[in-house]
């Protein structure tokens, strides 16, 4: 079977139109003319594996994003009150073997105040993901890594580039 992103986006945008009224559904963010609230799809790899009798299966990792307004001033608060919570991440994708984890390294770094740092906590890490994903899915995971500057309160301040200290 053949299909493209923009008829998956479709299809999902007419099956979710009853549950979202006045939400529009985009194929792409940037997609000229989309404005708030909106949803769109963003593909995130996938892989291609043989199957039996010769027969190759397509996976395809998608991510469905509801946007609820541009330019929000606390949007950056909102994204890593969401994305730095290890065990929040964990407990979604408990819900369904498909969901692959974001482990943004960084804002889990500012997030505990520095205290996040050495091989001692990243493997600490790792072993919460496998104890809560199993070794399988624990070693297929998607990861953010960058230097940053955290307010008093765990917040983050700014990214840093590696150069810096």
């Amino acid at each position: 079977m053949k299909f493209s992103t923009a008829q998956l986006a479709q299809s999902l945008a007419d099956y979710l139109a009853p549950y979202f009224p006045g939400v529009h559904f985009y194929e792409d963010p940037n997609q000229q003319g989309s404005k708030p609230p909106c949803m769109f799809l963003q593909q995130r790899g996938g892989e291609i594996k043989l199957r039996q009798a010769g027969r190759w299966l397509r996976t395809i990792r998608l991510d469905l994003v509801y946007l609820e307004q541009f330019n929000r001033p606390d949007l950056q608060q909102l994204y890593n009150a969401a994305a730095e919570t290890l065990d929040e991440v964990l407990e979604l994708c408990q819900l369904d073997g498909r969901l692959t984890p974001t482990v943004d390294f960084g804002h889990l770094y500012a997030r505990t105040l520095g205290a996040l740092d050495g091989p001692a906590a990243m493997a600490e890490i790792l072993d919460k993901i496998s104890a809560a994903l199993g070794e399988e899915r624990a070693a297929r995971f998607h990861s953010h890594f960058s230097k940053i500057q955290f307010t008093p309160n765990g917040g983050e301040k700014m990214h840093l580039t590696f150069d810096q200290s």
